[in-house]
């Protein structure tokens, strides 16, 4: 039987998507603290919220989940090496996306995932300057979290077996917007390159 993890209607914490939380307490992004809905379960919730409560298939969730570190639960101290031979990853100052932060990753670049982070003894890393914030890797590990981001969501793969609602799409009227050179007045009309005229009777200009 298909389970389904179903997205928050209040929307992400910066790139990351946030869930109901286990016994619906509240709203998380760590995956492994999410609540578990059957087909029936999540279609009666997206049904009453909307597209913006989307019921994902816990699989292909898991599947596309990235481990990252929220700066909210962890502490310099306790992250720091002991020594200089300790695995160690190494963290970019003040660069956040939400509350994770980005760590310089393996071979080059940055990076938000911490699976994909440089990680080596801390002696072995070279001329990262004095902003450079070592962590023991270990300890990150224990902190971290699986989550979501909404650049791997996609409702064609991950909401197979629910129906979902249709996006409400604003009808195009065909008009172009003018304000009356005169007096200022909004007017709608279909001509996007004469004016035809203003609205307002009060107008010294009004020609309707």
């Amino acid at each position: 039987m298909c389970k389904y993890f179903l997205t928050s209607r209040h929307g992400g914490v910066g790139s990351t998507i946030m869930f109901h939380n286990k016994d619906e307490r509240g709203y998380g992004s760590d995956i492994e603290n999410l609540e578990k809905y059957t087909a029936e379960q999540a279609q009666r919730r997206h049904d009453q919220f909307g597209r913006k409560s989307l019921p994902l298939l816990v699989s292909k969730v898991i599947e596309s989940s990235k481990r990252r570190v929220d700066m909210q639960y962890i502490d310099v101290a306790d992250g720091m090496p002991k020594n200089k031979n300790e695995i160690c990853v190494v963290s970019i100052p003040s660069s956040y996306d939400g509350n994770d932060i980005e760590f310089i990753k393996s071979g080059s670049g940055r990076t938000f995932n911490l699976d994909e982070a440089e990680a080596k003894p801390a002696c072995e890393f070279k001329k990262l300057g004095s902003q450079a914030v070592f962590w023991r890797l270990e300890y990150l590990l224990e902190k971290s979290r699986l989550t979501m981001q909404y650049e791997n969501l996609n409702t064609r793969t991950m909401c197979r077996g629910v129906r979902l609602k249709r996006k409400y799409q604003k009808r195009d009227s065909g008009k172009t917007r003018w304000n009356c050179p005169s007096c200022g007045q909004i007017s709608w009309q279909y001509d996007p390159y004469d004016f035809e005229g203003c609205k307002n009777i009060n107008c010294n200009d009004w020609s309707y």
